[in-house]
């Protein structure tokens, strides 16, 4: 069973979703539609990261 009670676990999730799913568009677009595909991927990716981090601090989560 996974305990989940910081909400790291979805964010990890989303960002995975988000790295994956950028990868295949950015792969596919072509080269003057790729800067489209980063800018609409790129700050949810570092927002989530942002915030993963946080909690971390906050709960003290050294893992």
């Amino acid at each position: 069973m996974i305990d989940d009670r910081t909400g790291l676990l979805w964010t990890a999730i989303v960002g995975c979703l988000l790295v994956g799913v950028g990868y295949v568009l950015y792969s596919q677009l072509s080269p003057t539609l790729r800067p489209l595909a980063v800018l609409i991927f790129a700050p949810p990716l570092v927002l989530l990261t942002i915030r993963w981090l946080a909690v971390r601090s906050a709960t003290g989560d050294s893992t």
